[in-house]
């Protein structure tokens, strides 16, 4: 969450929907001192990525982040419910199983995808840190039936939204961006090559060129998404049951899209 009220401005950074491309961007803007970044320990929530805290907890741990965030204009991005779950998944094998999809056996990954299920069922309201990203959409959007975000744009539409955050603050920002993004490698022997000169470019590239450089080792060395574990789910009907249960409210979304809260 990144919050600048001089700009009367808030953005709430929901986990695999692309927010990254903002966070990074905005991060000199947020008057928090970037309390809401990165990973951190908590008494009540545990070890928690402060970034992605859903509006349940922030308005009862963090009753004043949250009044000042609700005094906001407000920012977040939506994105499709089954999409964002294999992301959520690649996203999980890359932090705690170390591993890239396309490295895990099917059966590895048939037996996340009942570990899974199994905790957000039982931790609904709430996911545990290793499944923090697979939380629900609309617990980022409302606190009960309250709407707390006034503005929710596509991922898709992810340049409308940039445009619209560039008019608020009064500059432009990179457009078209996506940061974070599931890719497959052709080649297992690049994929150390690969991340070793992410790091060293990430660290020394001004933003745009990194993209740039970016997207040409990902068009060279591999392509987007892990299509081995939407095809095992496809084979799954309990699978894209969960999907289709757990993340009803989130399906219903859409009818929000680019309409502000009233």
């Amino acid at each position: 969450m990144i919050i600048a009220s001089k700009y009367n401005f808030a953005f709430v950074h929901i986990p695999k929907n692309g927010g990254s491309s903002i966070r990074d961007q905005l991060a000199g803007y947020d008057e928090l001192n970037h309390r809401f970044f990165g990973v951190g320990t908590h008494p009540v929530l545990g070890r928690y990525y402060p970034s992605h805290v859903p509006m349940q907890q922030l308005a009862s741990i963090f009753p004043d982040d949250y009044a000042l965030l609700k005094e906001q204009e407000s920012f977040a991005i939506y994105r499709d419910p089954r999409d964002r779950f294999f992301s959520s998944f690649a996203q999980r094998c890359r932090e705690h199983l170390k591993a890239f999809p396309q490295e895990l056996t099917d059966r590895q990954i048939n037996d996340d995808f009942d570990t899974i299920i199994d905790h957000l069922e039982t931790n609904s309201d709430f996911p545990g840190f290793e499944f923090a990203h697979f939380a629900r959409q609309s617990d980022f959007i409302f606190n009960g039936d309250e709407r707390v975000v006034d503005h929710i744009y596509d991922l898709n539409d992810l340049p409308d939204l940039i445009a619209q955050i560039s008019r608020k603050l009064g500059r432009s920002l990179i457009s078209g961006q996506h940061s974070n993004k599931t890719i497959t490698f052709r080649n297992q022997r690049h994929k150390a090559i690969m991340m070793r000169v992410k790091d060293v470019a990430k660290a020394q590239l001004p933003l745009r060129a990194y993209n740039v450089a970016k997207d040409f080792g990902i068009s060279i060395f591999a392509h987007r998404g892990a299509s081995n574990v939407s095809d095992l789910a496809a084979k799954r009907p309990d699978v894209e049951a969960f999907i289709k249960r757990y993340y009803q409210g989130d399906a219903g979304l859409v009818h929000l899209l680019n309409r502000p809260a009233s």
